[in-house]
């Protein structure tokens, strides 16, 4: 069972995570998107991947899909480095925040229980 279409939350996790602050200098955050980065390390785990070397390695295998998807990756596909500092520096709160409300967003739309 699903919501009505009018009650929709997007699932798509740009969305959810649209608002996660971004820790690199301004210098940098042009050379890859950090929604990119998001997506790509999100899928590569939920596909998977345990380390940073198999994150990258599945956006490097999956670069035409995530394309398709509406990632621009402007410098490609991210090194396992750049997901490793960018993990390491991004602010936990504002990752939960942004992650607990997607997970129950597709949840919610799969039709199982509530979460509160």
């Amino acid at each position: 069972m699903s919501a009505p279409l009018n009650t929709l939350v997007p699932l798509d996790i740009a969305h959810h995570f649209a608002n996660v602050p971004d820790p690199r200098h301004r210098a940098f955050r042009d050379h890859h998107r950090l929604t990119d980065i998001l997506v790509i390390a999100l899928s590569a785990v939920l596909s998977g991947a345990r380390s940073w070397d198999a994150i990258a390695d599945f956006g490097v295998s999956k670069k035409t899909w995530l394309r398709s998807i509406g990632l621009e990756l402007p410098n490609g596909i991210p090194s396992h480095d750049t997901f490793n500092r960018i993990f390491a520096a991004l602010d936990p709160r504002a990752f939960q925040h942004s992650f607990s409300s997607w997970i129950p967003a597709v949840c919610h739309t799969l039709g199982f229980v509530k979460f509160r």
